[in-house]
This record gives C-alpha cells, sequence and structure tokens, in this order.
C-alpha cells in the first residue's frame, strides 16, 4: 500500500469507530408504579413487595406511588427505596 491508500484506510477506520460511538444502545426504564395496599390488606399493583400480617416489606426499590388504604399497618423499607 502506498501512502494515500494508508491515509484512506485509517480514515475509513476513523469512521466506523465514530459511528460506533454514536449508535444508542436502549436501556430498561423502570417503570412508574401505582401501588395500593386495599382496607383488606391486599397488594395491588406490585410483587417488589410482601405481606406477613401486618407488616409490608420491600423486596426491591419501587419508583412510584403507595396508596396505603388499611389502619394499623408498618412498612417495612429492608433498606429499599421509593423514588
Amino acid at each position: 500500500m502506498d501512502g494515500t491508500n494508508k491515509c484512506l484506510g485509517l480514515v475509513l477506520i476513523l469512521i466506523s469507530f465514530m459511528y460506533l460511538g454514536m449508535v444508542s444502545i436502549p436501556v430498561k426504564a423502570q417503570s412508574v408504579s401505582n401501588i395500593i395496599i386495599s382496607p383488606d390488606g391486599s397488594l395491588i399493583g406490585t410483587t417488589a413487595i410482601v405481606q406477613s400480617g401486618n407488616i409490608y416489606t420491600f423486596t426491591a426499590n419501587i419508583t412510584g406511588n403507595i396508596q396505603v388504604q388499611r389502619s394499623n399497618i408498618v412498612i417495612d423499607g429492608a433498606g429499599f427505596a421509593i423514588n
């Protein structure tokens, strides 16, 4: 290869790397939940909370809202967060 072909080859390689850098990679977004703890104690809208008697314990971070319709319960975040 002469100098011109080497230069053209390098330019094509650089353009390829620039293109690869612009390719977007989809990411999974967290969906916003509307969680309800109903008056009878049942959970609606999530599997990220488990119930044992009157104690409701997070098993993962939650993004969304929690509507509590039941009295005399304990919500244990267990180190997880509500965003």
